[in-house]
């Protein structure tokens, strides 16, 4: 079976890269006319099988284990090897996170194959798909190219694809932590992801990965409220791909 396989990341909670990686394998499965499935993996994912039985997908497939209810890469690796060789897709995508680091290469290593890591942009030549990374900070880009059989494996930079999603964004402004509820209810309400600002992280009230900024993430949402953020170029950094914002 070919086609272009997403691997999304869900902790109980969705990583917001995920949907990008999607919207990156979306394109491409369309411009190679292949099917798109999407994989996950873990423990208890009732809520995401839901979430994911909504969107426009060829297949959604739940990877489930009692052992994979904490992340390690011993335990994710061999789960999407063996979901991998019976599929045998033509692409593997994943989100560029800090989980995807730790495991992807390995998994990709066990295909006899490279990760292709941190791609920004994806074209097409002559029906094959070529990566774009950038170097020495951005200053260079190089194009990738799979050759020989198997299957290809490539990460997805943060902020790179847009998402059709939107981001609720929470700063300091809020006061206390007892005050997040109230975001995340409006966050709920949108259907939007959560995210923060720097002080928030730092606190510990949210998760690193969610923070977007210059010493975070970048994300392009078409929509993005910050509640409680002043504005600090820091963050403004990190959320000028927006295409609008509250």
């Amino acid at each position: 079976m070919k086609g272009v396989l997403v691997i999304l990341e869900y902790r109980g909670a969705w990583n917001r890269m995920s949907w990008e990686a999607l919207a990156a394998g979306r394109g491409i499965a369309v411009q190679l006319h292949q099917p798109l499935f999407v994989a996950v993996a873990g423990a208890q994912l009732d809520t995401a099988v839901a979430d994911l039985s909504a969107l426009p997908l060829a297949r959604a497939y739940a990877v489930r284990h009692s052992l994979l209810h904490e992340y390690t890469a011993d335990g994710f690796i061999p789960a999407f090897e063996q979901l991998i060789h019976s599929l045998d897709p033509l692409l593997v995508f994943f989100p560029h996170t800090y989980q995807v680091r730790d495991f992807a290469p390995g998994l990709a290593a066990r295909f006899d194959q490279t990760l292709i890591a941190d791609v920004v942009a994806i074209t097409t030549d002559s029906g094959h798909p070529v990566f774009v990374r950038q170097l020495l900070q951005g200053k260079l880009n190089a194009d990738y190219v799979h050759t020989g059989a198997g299957v290809c494996f490539a990460s997805l930079q943060a902020g790179a694809f847009r998402a059709a999603s939107l981001i609720v964004s929470v700063g300091r402004g809020i006061k206390e932590q007892d005050n997040i509820p109230i975001v995340r209810e409006l966050a709920d309400a949108l259907g939007a992801e959560l995210a923060a600002s720097r002080p928030i992280c730092d606190n510990g009230w949210f998760p690193m990965e969610r923070q977007v900024g210059s010493s975070g993430q970048s994300v392009s949402p078409k929509v993005y409220i910050a509640v409680g953020i002043s504005g600090a170029i820091q963050h403004l950094i990190g959320m000028k791909g927006s295409k609008s914002s509250a």
